[in-house]
C-alpha cells in the first residue's frame, strides 16, 4: 500500500494465534507489515484524518477459539516528494542499475512541506510513516 487507492475488496480476514503471544491493540502488528488499528482508533482516526487516508475494513480472527472483532488497514494516499532533508538525515544509498535506493537511518523532514499533513509517507523512502504530533 504505497499511495495507491485500493477498491473495494472482497471480505479480508487477519488470522492471528494468541498462543504466539499475539494479543489485539489499538496498533495491531502483523507479518505483512500492514497499517492496522482496532476500530477504536478507527473513531479516533477517522475523526482527525478527513483526507489522504482510507480505512479498509478487515475481521481480524482469534485463530484458537473463532472468534472475530473488526478492524482497518489504514491506506496512507499522502506520498510527499521531497519532504527529506538529506542534508541533516543519516543515510546510504544504494544504486540499482538508474534507480537510487536509500537507506535512511535517521530522518529529518523539511517543514515547509509536512506542515499540512498529519499522516504520510515519503516518496523517497515508502517504507515509513510518519505522523503530525496531532495525531500522535
Amino acid at each position: 500500500m504505497r499511495g495507491i487507492y485500493i477498491a473495494e475488496k472482497d471480505k479480508l480476514i487477519y488470522t492471528y494465534d494468541p498462543e504466539d503471544g499475539n494479543i489485539i491493540t489499538d496498533f495491531i502488528n502483523n507479518k505483512r507489515n500492514w497499517f492496522i488499528v482496532s476500530s477504536r482508533c478507527y473513531q479516533v482516526l477517522k475523526q482527525e484524518l478527513s483526507i489522504g487516508v482510507q480505512f479498509i475494513p478487515i475481521a481480524i480472527n482469534n485463530g484458537k477459539d473463532g472468534s472475530n472483532t473488526m478492524g482497518y488497514i489504514v491506506n496512507i494516499l499522502n506520498v510527499l516528494e521531497g519532504a527529506i532533508n538529506f542534508e541533516h538525515s543519516g543515510y546510504g544509498v544504494l544504486k540499482d542499475g538508474d534507480k537510487k535506493v536509500y537507506a535512511i537511518w535517521k530522518y529529518a523532514l523539511n517543514d515547509s512541506i509536512i506542515r499540512n499533513y498529519d499522516l504520510f509517507r515519503l516518496k523517497e523512502h515508502s517504507v515509513a510513516m510518519f505522523c503530525s504530533e496531532k495525531i500522535k
